[in-house]
């Protein structure tokens, strides 16, 4: 131990009495660490690490594909809440449906109004996520339903920067765009499904409504036993056969189911990210490279200290040290 000791103090010395070069390779290694560390940061949620649900590999994404040549800027469409019906009755790969429509509402309490991030979801979302509230519960079927009463759950940040984390906010009335909702739950930490939303209110999906009026996303867990493909057959027929009965608005439609992980990712974002995490790896090589040359040049100037310590009977370990 004393020999490792009075190593560290002389590499020490040796560290100042160099400050110049010792400054310049810890700036190479620094600079090529802290791009990496910042980019695989970047990468490392949609490349990497699994999605925040329960078994996120069962679940898929579900939207209607696109007639070819058809001008738009991507192959796919959203749904309409009859379709969506629909499909949640006839696909029998689909274990568990949910759907819901991004948007955004005023808030209002006693204090100065705020515009948030919000959602519009079916009572089955968040029991198919797997996620749970910290507090209250979700919503249910009847307040899902045409004459659902107004209610709605709270981001858990939201809880706190507006309510102060108050555990007493279930049952208070909060106004979203001017009409008074019931709140019945706050969601986790950090959970915000679909992207920044903070707010949540039921969908309220009618067979009646305007099938031509596509606004809803789907999301779906494949049954024990169903894959990806399978999925995507049979919402296929599903697609083909309300093409048939709804040729007005249907025509030409197909369906088109991923895993949710895609769905959720930008077109190419997985492919630019791996573009990403490539050339921060170049910049850490060249900055180890760097560092490597100065400490060679280093050493090349320290080859009379190195065989004065050979002549005095130093050993390979200690060199090395």
């Amino acid at each position: 131990m004393d020999h490792v000791l009075r190593d560290l103090r002389v590499a020490l010395r040796s560290l100042v009495r160099h400050r110049s070069v010792s400054a310049v390779a810890i700036l190479c290694m620094g600079l090529g660490i802290g791009v990496c560390v910042t980019l695989f940061s970047a990468v490392d949620p949609w490349l990497f690490r699994p999605l925040p649900y329960r078994a996120p590999d069962r679940l898929v994404g579900l939207r209607e594909s696109l007639p070819a040549g058809g001008g738009e800027r991507e192959p796919w469409d959203l749904l309409s809440g009859p379709d969506y019906l629909d499909w949640r009755a006839a696909c029998r790969s689909f274990a568990e449906m949910g759907g819901f429509e991004r948007t955004g509402f005023n808030l209002s309490t006693e204090e100065e109004p705020e515009r948030v991030s919000a959602a519009r979801v079916t009572a089955s979302l968040f029991p198919l996520l797997g996620t749970s509230p910290v507090l209250g519960r979700v919503f249910t079927d009847e307040e899902d339903g045409p004459a659902g009463k107004p209610v709605a759950l709270l981001g858990h940040e939201l809880w706190l920067r507006r309510f102060a984390g108050d555990p007493g906010i279930l049952g208070r009335t909060v106004k979203l765009d001017g009409t008074p909702h019931t709140i019945v739950g706050v969601m986790p930490p950090r959970f915000a499904f679909p992207e920044y939303a903070e707010v949540w209110t039921p969908l309220g999906l009618v067979p009646e409504a305007r099938r031509g009026e596509r606004r809803v996303d789907a999301v779906a867990r494949l049954a024990p036993g169903a894959t990806v493909a399978r999925a995507q057959a049979e919402a296929s027929a599903v697609a083909a056969r309300l093409a048939r009965e709804h040729p007005a608005t249907n025509r030409g439609r197909g369906a088109a189911v991923k895993p949710l992980l895609e769905w959720l990712s930008p077109p190419g974002v997985a492919a630019a990210l791996g573009l990403m995490l490539a050339a921060g790896l170049l910049v850490q090589l060249i900055a180890c490279a760097n560092a490597a040359n100065l400490l060679l040049a280093k050493a090349a100037a320290q080859r009379q200290e190195t065989a004065l310590r050979l002549a005095l009977g130093a050993g390979r370990i200690r060199l090395f040290r």
